[in-house]
C-alpha cells in the first residue's frame, strides 16, 4: 500500500482505538477470572444461606419436637396417675365396704362388724383396745380379740350384723392384791386399767378422754389383707405381717 493510504487511514484507527480500546489477551483472562470469582462467591453465598436455613429449620424442628415431647410426657404422666388411682380405688373398693364400731346394746357394749360387699370376707380378726388416760395418744391397751373364718354379706339393719357382746363385769377391776398393791380384773389382767363402769364406753376420739376402740383385719376375695383402725383408716397389710 502507498504511504498516502497509511497517512489517511492511520489517524482514523488511532482515533477509534482511543474511544473503543481493543483488549489484550491478558485483559481477557483477568476478566474471565473475575467473572468466575464473582460467580463462585455468588453460589457460595447462596449455599451458605441455604445451609443456615437448613440449620435454623433443624433447630426449630428440635425445639418443636422437645415441646411436643414435654406435652406428650405430661399427658402420659397424667394418664398414668389416673390409671393408678383407678386401680387403687378398685383394689380398695371391697375393703372400704367392711367396717366395725362399738355401740351400747341392752346395757352391754356390742362390737358390730358389717360387710357391705356382695360376697364374704375372710380371716376376720376383731381387736378391742382401751385408752386408759390422757398420757396415751391412742387406744393401746389390748382387752380382747375375736377371730372368724368368714363374715358373710350384710342383709340390712344393724341387728343383722355380726356382733360380739361384751360385759363390763369381765373386765372392770375386781380386787387389789394386798401384798403387791396391784389391781387386777376378773381375768387377772393388770394392764387393763378400767376401774369402773364409767370406763366401759366407746372412746370419743378426744385426747383427754378414756374409752374403748375396735380395730379389725381381714382378707378380701382377691387374697389381699387389710386393716381398718379405730379412726376408720384402711391400709393394705403384708401377708407376712398378718401371719406374724
Amino acid at each position: 500500500m502507498s504511504l498516502k493510504f497509511y497517512a489517511v487511514v492511520g489517524p482514523m484507527i488511532m482515533l477509534f482505538n482511543n474511544h473503543f480500546p481493543i483488549p489484550l489477551v491478558t485483559d481477557l483472562v483477568g476478566l474471565r477470572a473475575a467473572e468466575a470469582a464473582e460467580a463462585t462467591a455468588f453460589w457460595t453465598l447462596l449455599l451458605a444461606i441455604g445451609t443456615f436455613g437448613l440449620l435454623a429449620g433443624a433447630v426449630a424442628a428440635a425445639i418443636f419436637a422437645g415441646l411436643t415431647w414435654k406435652a406428650t410426657r405430661s399427658q402420659l404422666n397424667g394418664a398414668n396417675e389416673q390409671l393408678a388411682m383407678a386401680r387403687k380405688a378398685k383394689l380398695e373398693a371391697e375393703a372400704d365396704n367392711v367396717s366395725a364400731w362399738l355401740m351400747h346394746d341392752g346395757g352391754n357394749l356390742g362390737v358390730f362388724v358389717r360387710n357391705g360387699n356382695s360376697g364374704p370376707v375372710y380371716d376376720m380378726n376383731c381387736e378391742l383396745f382401751f385408752k386408759p388416760d390422757d398420757k396415751s395418744s391412742t387406744p393401746s391397751v389390748p382387752v380382747n380379740n375375736w377371730a372368724s373364718m368368714a363374715v358373710p354379706p350384710a342383709v340390712s339393719g344393724v341387728e343383722k350384723e355380726l356382733r360380739f357382746a361384751l360385759n363390763s363385769d369381765g373386765y372392770v377391776f375386781a380386787y387389789t392384791d394386798q401384798k403387791t398393791g396391784i389391781d387386777y380384773n376378773k381375768n387377772r389382767q393388770s394392764t387393763v386399767l378400767m376401774k369402773t363402769d364409767d370406763d366401759w364406753k366407746p372412746w370419743n376420739g378426744s385426747a383427754i378422754s378414756t374409752g374403748l376402740a375396735v380395730r379389725i383385719s381381714f382378707r378380701d376375695s382377691s387374697g389381699v389383707y387389710w386393716r381398718r383402725d379405730w379412726d376408720g383408716k384402711v391400709t393394705q397389710q403384708d401377708l407376712s405381717i398378718e401371719k406374724s
